[in-house]
């Protein structure tokens, strides 16, 4: 959230949503940049924006700070992929595959440490140049709908019959239950403040990481059915702006020290929650705190987040999954407020003493 595309593309309430990122491979990898246009943006001028950045980057380079807050950012990343079983697993075998040594998985990190500005600006100077760049466009219900070709039917093979008949013998029967293991909980702490706010402690010590959430009752089904998205609206502007901090300098702070910061809307509660490891508590718990106790919800944040809203609805319209899922739901809960579903109309009617109201009264 605090990127130089968030602040040029999403900030300006140009874009609905982007993507910077790369398919790293043993040969030639690929790095790429996505995004998707707000209403009345034309795709050229998104273009425009991310090419700019290439070139800033290259005349005026790479902040210390910067680079810090990506070190930060990717060695989270790689610390909390080790807290699966399978997670420890995939990360071990990248490193073998990788370096060719699976102890690597401990010193990959050195080798971003060593990245400096000059060796980004080469990079780009080098490697993502116009000429060297593919532009992709999609743009749903243009076009005719390719004339979709026959299924081609495979001949048997001399072993088919002989394969198929083996999986199926294999089938017939299962292989022996592996041994019932012991499950043990992690030390679960429950405790009640003065103020009256119950803590759940649940303690890991495995990893140096914490993750604090603040759960709250309410959620989408308190919002009256002409005011949909209200609760949506209100946690994604919850954390752009507090008596002290402005939306983007709430992003740095806890981005600095490789953390993230959030809140999302259920139907019945609403979540504001904040990860970092745990040397970094001190800061983590302050904006919590700073975030859940002193929002302001500037307008310019609320606006630039309608818009978003309204875009995302109307990119849903081109994809079924999403019509059928808003279609499931009104036929299902019908006037319960489970079924109500957001429109340009409820979103359009939202005002900030909305918010401001919904907030106090969780």
């Amino acid at each position: 959230n605090s990127s130089r595309l968030r602040e040029s593309m999403i900030d300006t309430g140009k874009a609905l949503d982007f993507g910077a990122f790369t398919q790293g491979n043993r040969g030639p990898s690929l790095f790429s940049i996505a995004y998707l246009p707000n209403q009345g943006i034309e795709l050229s001028e998104l273009q425009t924006i991310a090419q700019d950045e290439l070139d800033r980057i290259v005349a005026d380079g790479v902040s210390d700070e910067e680079l810090e807050k990506v070190i930060n950012q990717i060695r989270s990343e790689r610390i909390v992929g080790l807290e699966t079983t399978f997670g420890l697993a995939e990360a071990v075998q990248s490193a073998n595959f990788y370096f060719d040594n699976p102890d690597a998985l401990f010193t990959e990190i050195d080798r971003f440490t060593e990245v400096t500005s000059e060796d980004i600006q080469r990079v780009i100077e080098t490697y993502l140049q116009p000429e060297q760049r593919h532009v992709f466009t999609a743009i749903p219900g243009e076009g005719e709908p390719e004339e979709i070709a026959e299924p081609v039917v495979q001949e048997p093979g001399p072993n088919d019959d002989e394969l198929t008949a083996t999986y199926v013998q294999g089938q017939d029967t299962p292989p022996e239950a592996l041994p019932v293991r012991s499950f043990n909980l992690p030390p679960i702490t429950e405790i009640t403040l003065e103020n009256g706010l119950e803590v759940i402690i649940i303690q890991r010590d495995e990893l140096p990481i914490i993750s604090l959430d603040l759960v709250l009752p309410g959620g989408s089904s308190q919002v009256a059915a002409d005011k949909a998205g209200l609760a949506d609206l209100t946690t994604e502007v919850i954390t752009r702006g507090t008596e002290s901090r402005t939306g983007p300098e709430i992003a740095r702070e806890i981005e600095q020290i490789g953390g993230v910061i959030g809140a999302f809307a259920d139907e019945d509660w609403l979540d504001i929650g904040v990860f970092a490891l745990k040397d970094d508590a001190d800061t983590a718990f302050e904006l919590l705190g700073d975030v859940a106790l002193n929002p302001t919800f500037p307008e310019q944040e609320i606006e630039v987040n309608r818009q978003r809203y309204l875009s995302d609805l109307e990119t849903t319209q081109s994809d079924p999954g999403a019509l059928a899922g808003r279609a499931f739901s009104s036929i299902v809960y019908a006037n319960h407020p489970y079924g109500n579903l957001t429109s340009a109309e409820t979103f359009n009617s939202i005002t900030r003493d909305d918010i401001v109201a919904y907030y106090e009264a969780q």
